[in-house]
């Protein structure tokens, strides 16, 4: 078993070096079939000296002006939340990304005790969500996206 993003997922199964992958987003490849196998949804986490530790953002605007970190290019979580901030009238140049990490768990990993923000999987964070590490809460309109 191998671990990637989506994009070296789908780039495996064309090259054949597998015959099978799970992941996080839909992919536009005709030559691929696809079969959703489950659900999530992308939740937004906030570090414990977050503003937001105390409320909940109401929009994508406000997601504009706090440093974050972000999952790298061609995860299926970063073309997901790209599209949701397109769909709200934003872009990644919009946003003040402090860093890039290659999985949902390094950034749960990270965000701890910082002032930081981020998105990732629902069920990635809810098992290590703790009120006493770190908020998470849903995505201001944004829908969920197949696994």
């Amino acid at each position: 078993m191998h671990v990637g993003n989506t994009e070296q997922c789908v780039a495996a199964v064309q090259g054949g070096t597998c015959d099978i992958a799970f992941i996080e987003a839909t992919v536009h490849t005709p030559a691929l079939e696809q079969t959703v196998v489950g659900s999530d949804r992308l939740c937004l986490v906030a570090g414990t000296r977050h503003p937001w530790r105390d409320r909940t953002p109401l929009s994508f605007r406000e997601l504009a002006g706090s440093q974050r970190i972000l999952r790298e290019a061609g995860s299926g979580t970063r073309s997901t939340f790209e599209a949701a901030l397109e769909a709200n009238g934003l872009s990644l140049k919009d946003l003040n990304i402090f860093l890039e990490l290659p999985s949902n768990e390094a950034i749960c990993a990270a965000i701890g005790e910082t002032d930081l923000l981020s998105v990732v999987s629902r069920l990635v964070a809810e098992p290590t969500s703790s009120p006493a590490d770190w908020r998470s809460f849903r995505c201001p309109s944004q829908s969920g996206h197949s696994t």
